[in-house]
């Protein structure tokens, strides 16, 4: 996709091009296109109005990448929970960045809500019924005491 010149950020137009040109789409739902992913940066929002448009006329998810832009907002709301969900990284490097590796979902969404628990833990609800391949991908003590430090700034 095209970026638009000044913020960088994804150009919304690129999106709606590349799903009506590109795969020539006929019907909705008619390509093996799931999801957009804008990526924020600077704090800077992409046009979350036109993207969820596009995204809501192709039934679409949208993923937004917060990680460059934790506390940034887009007409009052906050970055990361405009869209279906919101990916936050706290690597050392980013806006909020924690003491190693790190990060966070945020959704409104139960059945994402319930996958991604389950992810989290080895892909299962419980220690013995897994039911996709996960991780072990818990934040530990030590990193939340690091960002939640690193919080009090970016109030």
């Amino acid at each position: 996709m095209d970026i638009e010149p000044v913020t960088y950020n994804i150009e919304p137009d690129s999106i709606s091009d590349y799903l009506v040109q590109d795969l020539k789409l006929k019907t909705k739902n008619s390509t093996r296109v799931v999801g957009i992913i804008p990526v924020h940066l600077y704090r800077q929002s992409c046009d979350m109005r036109r993207i969820t448009e596009i995204a809501d006329e192709y039934g679409l998810f949208v993923l937004e990448d917060t990680a460059q832009a934790f506390g940034g907002s887009w007409q009052g709301r906050r970055l990361g929970t405009i869209g279906t969900a919101g990916a936050y990284s706290f690597l050392p490097s980013k806006n909020l960045g924690g003491f190693g590796d790190g990060g966070m979902v945020c959704t409104d969404d139960t059945k994402i809500v319930e996958l991604t628990r389950m992810l989290l833990k080895h892909g299962g609800k419980d220690k013995y019924n897994v039911d996709h391949i996960g991780y072990n991908a818990r934040l530990d003590t030590l990193q939340a005491a690091v960002l939640l430090a690193e919080l009090a700034f970016h109030r």
